[in-house]
């Protein structure tokens, strides 16, 4: 039996059992051709994927560079909680959506000791300073407005027990212009990287375009002998 189950086109004495056919050779380069173009079409998305990580990268380089600095590296500076925000928002609605892994990279190395996003464990208040005005227990307060006051007056120094105040919270109030070129330093070997990927990925895409226009020119010249030696059949009958 040939190859695939084919029969050739031509009986000849040059044939044999496994022999490459015209038929088979046809199947194996459309397979090829399907190959090659999915791995093309991948290369397209990661080229594409990649340019938007460079688009939110450098967004985020921009907001840094509005941070103001000082010639005195160590020097706390405030005014950045918008600035910060928009980072992290930039960060989780642009990045991760692309490449989660990467965000959280990211996301917990700007965020280490010493870098922009790095907050400070600070003291919640004292739980027993925390005090509320007790509401009717049926969701909307009926009662009267000396009703409430009066309740306000009696249970005034009564803390919140139903609140977690037991454990720190975190707040990221100042910054340093060390920290800005730590951040900035990082996003450019980010941005680097990309760059190197994307060079990477083009030497592959020249690789993969060679070996489909070697698969077309191949099914061409095959399409084209056969269609010689079909006319020759032809002409022998006649």
């Amino acid at each position: 039996m040939t190859i695939n189950g084919l029969t050739p086109v031509v009986n000849s004495a040059y044939y044999y059992d496994n022999a490459l056919t015209p038929e088979s050779m046809m199947v194996y380069l459309t397979t090829r051709l399907g190959s090659v173009d999915e791995q093309i079409q991948e290369i397209f998305g990661s080229q594409q994927n990649s340019e938007k990580l460079r688009s939110a990268i450098n967004e985020i380089r921009k907001l840094l560079n509005q941070l103001p600095t000082d010639t005195k590296e160590d020097k706390e500076l405030e005014g950045r909680a918008e600035v910060l925000n928009e980072i992290s928002s930039i960060i989780d609605t642009q990045i991760a959506p692309i490449d989660p892994k990467a965000a959280e990279a990211i996301r917990a190395d700007l965020s280490a000791s010493g870098n922009i996003l790095h907050e400070e464990e600070v003291p919640r208040e004292n739980p027993e300073q925390v005090y509320v005005v007790p509401v009717s227990p049926f969701g909307a307060d009926s009662r009267s407005a000396y009703e409430i006051a009066n309740a306000y007056l009696q249970n005034q120094n009564q803390p919140v027990s139903h609140l977690d105040t037991s454990g720190p919270t975190f707040e990221n109030r100042v910054y340093t212009t060390q920290e800005v070129k730590a951040a900035l330093d990082y996003l450019d070997n980010k941005a680097g990287e990309l760059e190197s990927t994307a060079q990477m990925n083009m030497i592959h895409l020249q690789s993969l375009m060679s070996a489909r226009q070697t698969a077309i020119s191949l099914a061409t010249n095959l399409i084209a002998k056969l269609d010689e030696s079909a006319a020759k059949v032809v002409d022998n009958i006649r």
